[in-house]
């Protein structure tokens, strides 16, 4: 199986078993595509954590926020772990990435209770 097939039997899943609406998906599917345009010529199963750890910092240096990031990083590791499920996958190299800590707007927050 190709990565296309693994990609499409992702999206099957997340429409009808997981009942994700058409917008949800579509996010999810822009976020993966961005991994597989910064691993060009990578296979899925042979992407490893240095690989994602690359592409998060590529993503980082473009401008993306830490809210941005976490996102990505949620919907590429949702992805391994239904490769790892359905698939057979032997790891998920996303796993080992964290996610930077979400900044608070405290000042809003603040301003809020002020007035």
């Amino acid at each position: 199986m190709n990565d296309s097939n693994y990609l499409k039997t992702y999206k099957d899943f997340i429409l009808f078993e997981r009942r994700l609406s058409e917008h949800t998906v579509k996010n999810y599917f822009r976020d993966i595509n961005l991994l597989m345009q910064l691993n060009k010529g990578v296979a899925l199963s042979s992407l490893k954590s240095s690989n994602i750890r690359t592409s998060i910092s590529s993503l980082h240096a473009k401008g993306l926020s830490s809210n941005s990031l976490s996102r990505i990083i949620s919907a590429w590791k949702s992805l391994f772990v239904f490769l790892i499920d359905q698939h057979k996958f032997k790891h998920n190299p996303v796993m080992e990435v964290k996610a930077q800590k979400r900044r608070r707007n405290y000042l809003k927050h603040f301003l809020w209770i002020k007035q």
